[in-house]
């Protein structure tokens, strides 16, 4: 299956509609590997529909034309570099690819202890388990997130397990994930 951003837009399309009326901020992370005349044909149509939503395009590996793509969004983040497990600039990027206003902020988790408490009719125990204190990026975001990967046959088996695993780390990585769909031009993995 070919690359088709009509695809991606008319699935797109399809969830923000069945969305109940929201004030909520709709994001969409667009996983695009191809620009060519044929990838994008007829995606535009399309463009009345997501006024409402802020498209942001991960231009994945070497064949992503920006350039191509300005009629449908000024958002852009490269990822030319498929080796690295995530864009060149995501940190720096993210939370406003998110649909987030305002600021990220980091918040350092306290250390915890877990004691076990002694039994009357063994012999007395304790254990400790010591947390580390963890530097965490809180995102105080209420927006409804879309990430819409590439599941053409433009992409190799690894590109796509590298796509796919820099998805599920970061969904990992938000606060609040009640507001999320993760769907392909072909197939639906996941929504919440």
């Amino acid at each position: 299956m070919a690359y088709s951003l009509l695809q991606q837009f008319a699935s797109l399309v399809t969830s923000v509609e069945t969305l109940d009326a929201t004030d909520y901020p709709i994001a969409a992370l667009i996983f695009i590997s191809d620009t060519s005349d044929r990838a994008l044909a007829n995606a535009a149509r399309f463009l009345p529909q997501l006024s409402s939503v802020q498209i942001t395009f991960i231009l994945f590996g070497p064949n992503a034309d920006q350039n191509k793509l300005t009629q449908f969004s000024s958002n852009f983040i490269s990822w030319r570099n498929l080796s690295q497990t995530q864009p060149d600039n995501w940190d720096s990027v993210l939370y406003n690819a998110y649909g987030c206003s305002g600021s990220s902020s980091t918040v350092t988790i306290p250390p915890f202890t877990t004691t076990s408490l002694p039994s009357t009719t063994t012999t007395t125990t304790m254990s400790t388990v010591t947390g580390s204190t963890t530097p965490m990026p809180y995102m105080p975001c209420q927006s409804w997130i879309s990430f819409s990967y590439d599941d053409s046959n433009t992409l190799s088996n690894d590109n796509f397990k590298t796509q796919m695993s820099f998805i599920s780390t970061f969904i990992g990585s938000i606060n609040y994930p009640n507001r999320l769909r993760i769907q392909g031009a072909y197939t639906d993995v996941a929504s919440c």
